[in-house]
């Protein structure tokens, strides 16, 4: 498939980078380049602000489920399924700052180019477009991980991850309320296309073909992708960045 040159360009990576570095910052540990940044965090809430701002500045109108998955919206085909894309941005007490973040930081960026797109040619559109940041994915403060994914697609009941308490003894429904409030609108109830794109902190990872997240069995095409640890520098970035842009033109077409 002949990929749109609208959708890598130099001016893109360098907007994702810049954004990258600016979120990078978010619970950072001084001395490393890795971040601490828990579910539900004072780190945690800073970044979701940060990243709320950020899609509602491409247009995208954002969310919060009662599980604190964090959503943004962009309708283009009214009454059409959203093909829905992202990862996690919380992290264990001192993880690298690539895990998950930049899931959500890629599938965020290949979505704006895919609705500047589709904003110039509206009769390219044939599904709506969602990112999501997963609540807890990693699990560090609450137990068990993948809290928000799981709830979300009804593998766990929505009150007894509400009530699960951290070390401290505060409760999940307790920490997401002191870092953002409820929004009156959740994410879209429509099951439709689900892609994912996630980096890890272990090896090189190969023409994998990811059967599921959170229970959610989706097709996906076979990528290679070199995962990336706090120590690596921006040219895989950059390399990962296109691969993201190439896989979102593939996104926007599915059903």
């Amino acid at each position: 498939m002949t990929v749109s040159p609208s959708l890598i360009s130099a001016d893109r990576e360098a907007e994702f980078l810049a954004d990258w570095a600016v979120h990078s910052r978010f619970g950072a540990v001084e001395g490393t380049n890795g971040v601490d940044r828990q579910a539900a965090s004072a780190a945690d809430g800073q970044q979701r602000k940060w990243f709320e701002d950020l899609l509602v500045k491409h247009g995208f109108s954002v969310h919060r489920d009662a599980i604190g998955n964090q959503f943004g919206l962009l309708e283009l085909v009214p009454g059409a399924p959203y093909v829905l894309t992202g990862s996690h941005m919380d992290s264990q007490p001192t993880a690298g700052r690539f895990d998950g973040a930049y899931g959500v930081m890629s599938s965020a960026h290949a979505c704006f180019a895919v609705a500047d797109e589709l904003r110039a040619d509206p009769s390219k559109a044939k599904f709506n477009l969602a990112v999501v940041n997963w609540f807890n994915e990693e699990g560090s403060r609450f137990k068990p991980s993948m809290m928000g994914s799981n709830v979300f697609t009804g593998k766990a009941e929505l009150e007894a991850a509400l009530t699960t308490r951290d070390a401290a003894g505060t409760t999940v429904a307790e920490a997401l309320d002191a870092i953002v409030p409820a929004a009156l609108l959740g994410p879209p109830e429509d099951d439709g296309a689900l892609a994912v794109c996630g980096a890890g902190s272990g090896p090189v990872q190969r023409d994998r073909r990811i059967a599921g997240i959170g229970g959610v069995g989706v097709p996906l095409v076979d990528v290679e992708a070199r995962a990336l640890d706090r120590s690596h520098d921006s040219t895989h970035v950059r390399g990962m960045v296109s691969l993201s842009h190439r896989l979102s033109y593939r996104w926007h077409r599915w059903r």
